[in-house]
């Protein structure tokens, strides 16, 4: 392909225009419709595996049969966060010269969040506009989740923000792939990008989905708040110290199987009860001058991490105080809440923030047995005696059995879906506050409720 050529995608002929730029999975072209006259982006994928290019293009013809592209615009204008785009593939094609597949998409103006990093124009950036970004990036995972969909790849490349227009493109859409696809197995080829790889996805102990999303989201939000001078939360003194320069996740993990890595990189860089990969003495001494730079950007990392607001920090800490506990990791969901918390509340109450992270209070009244407990809106209650229950929706009065499990741990109650149909999570005022399905995780607060999309009957959550 090449400038000027006219290419046919689902009926529509394109002129291509100027080379976008090329990535590891393919190259990306301008191209101007001879129809409507307006800006497209056309990419060709570059895959010399046979099989994983058939995988890649079964997924791109299951986005472009299911509208994603106009069912993700949808779910957007559906949301409470505005200025966010999923440009989603909508055609699919082949190079005329090499046959290699591609698709059309939406064209995104403006400049990647690497390349914003690059250029220092984010760190420029007071935190609160800094947050309205990261508002819009986990908005934008937070709506894929809720429609039962996967990124896969989260990075700082897979983002572009139109400055003009305020709004934030989640660009190569190719990568998305809905949990039924993930489970049968068609997507494991999937990994992520270098530190953004979810840690128990680089050692195989899992494949890609919404918790290795939940990580690399996390990750993506850690570097931006914090200077982008760590490629990822555990990269301390143990990280660094290993004879190797490791460059992914999954070079962590193969040097780890080797010991060939200080064991200790698994320590939070900012946890403040252990210190062992911490940055305290990182390139301290050091007389090289490249280390003596390097120190410098750490040391604008941890003023960066020292002026957080509490709920950010707590979040982190949270996240990422062990890297393979993955029911510890905040979903996106509840990224956009911490986020919008700090934006509208900036005095917090409590370490914990406003409700989104909830210790268990000790009722001042008479001891209640039941407490805490699950109570339906037909009044019948299951008590929450063990650290983790399955719902009973039957027992509730639902006609589904069960809903899924609820898990106490030092956040509050964790609930993972069991149902295929979406769950409503309403707050204590009966509002929806996201919805989840199958897999999906969140947490919950007390006073706050469960309504199954095909049911008049909610369950809530008593503490």
């Amino acid at each position: 392909m090449k400038p000027k050529d006219i290419v046919t995608i689902a009926g529509i002929k394109y002129e291509v225009g100027e080379d976008l730029g090329s990535g590891g999975q393919g190259t990306v072209w301008k191209a101007k419709s001879l129809a409507d006259k307006r800006i497209y982006a056309i990419k060709i994928l570059k895959e010399k595996n046979s099989d994983v290019c058939k995988n890649k293009v079964d997924n791109i013809r299951n986005l472009v049969t299911a509208q994603m592209n106009k069912v993700m615009a949808e779910a957007v204008a559906k949301g409470s966060v505005q200025g966010i785009k999923h440009d989603c593939p909508f055609g699919q094609f082949a190079d005329p010269d090499t046959q290699e597949p591609g698709y059309v998409m939406d064209y995104a103006p403006g400049d990647k969040l690497s390349r914003l990093l690059d250029k220092n124009v984010i760190r420029k950036m007071p935190t609160e506009r800094k947050l309205n970004l990261l508002k819009k990036v986990t908005a934008l995972i937070e709506r894929l989740h809720t429609m039962g969909y996967c990124y896969t790849d989260i990075s700082l490349d897979n983002f572009i923000y139109d400055e003009k227009a305020d709004v934030m493109h989640l660009i190569d859409c190719e990568n998305m792939a809905c949990k039924s696809y993930i489970d049968v197995g068609v997507c494991d080829f999937l990994i992520g990008t270098g530190f953004f790889i979810a840690p128990e996805v680089a050692f195989r102990r899992a494949k890609v989905g919404y918790d290795s999303d939940n990580y690399a989201l996390a990750t993506l939000i850690f570097r931006i708040l914090t200077e982008n001078a760590l490629l990822s939360a555990y990269h301390g003194i143990a990280m660094y110290s290993t004879t190797y320069a490791c460059e992914s996740m999954l070079e962590v993990a193969g040097y780890d199987a080797d010991d060939d890595i200080d064991k200790n990189w698994r320590k939070f860089v900012f946890d403040p009860k252990d210190r062992s990969n911490g940055l305290d003495n990182l390139c301290l001494q050091s007389k090289n001058p490249n280390n003596k730079a390097f120190r410098k950007e750490i040391e604008e990392a941890i003023g960066a991490w020292s002026k957080l607001d509490p709920r950010l920090k707590d979040a982190f800490l949270t996240t990422f105080r062990d890297p393979f506990d993955t029911s510890a990791r905040l979903s996106a969901s509840m990224w956009v809440n911490v986020i919008n918390s700090v934006l509208t509340e900036p005095t917090p109450k409590s370490l914990w923030g406003s409700g989104f992270f909830v210790k268990q209070t000790v009722s001042k009244g008479p001891a209640d047995p039941l407490k805490p407990y699950l109570i339906s809106t037909k009044g019948l209650m299951q008590a929450i005696t063990e650290k983790e229950v399955t719902i009973d929706g039957k027992a509730l009065g639902l006609a589904q059995g069960a809903l899924g499990t609820l898990k106490r741990d030092r956040n509050g109650y964790l609930f993972t879906s069991q149902l295929l149909c979406y769950i409503d999570v309403l707050d204590a005022k009966g509002n929806v506050r996201c919805k989840v399905s199958n897999g999906q995780r969140v947490n919950l607060c007390d006073g706050e409720s469960l309504l199954p999309v095909i049911s008049t009957i909610s369950v809530k959550l008593v503490c």
